[in-house]
């Protein structure tokens, strides 16, 4: 069984991935902003460029990435990323 990472970032996320990208040679295999989204009939979603949705390949570990409700505060407890 494989178990995938899913990352919130909280408003942050283009700024790990371009940190994970200069450190560790990732690439970005797809990212979406919000404002790229399903249109609902309503008024563009307040996060505009924010990213909606990242998929980041880091050697052979796929890696996805968000900046979920861009609460603006991101809280990095209870994980570990290792090398």
């Amino acid at each position: 069984m494989q178990v995938q990472t899913y990352l919130y970032f909280e408003g942050r996320c283009q700024e790990a991935i371009d940190f994970y990208t200069r450190a560790l040679g990732a690439q970005v295999r797809f990212q979406m902003p919000f404002s790229a989204g399903p249109a609902d009939g309503c008024e563009p979603h307040p996060a505009g460029d924010k990213v909606m949705h990242a998929c980041v390949q880091i050697g052979d570990t796929t890696i996805f990435m968000s900046d979920g409700k861009c609460g603006g505060s991101p809280s990095f407890q209870g994980f570990a990323l290792s090398r």
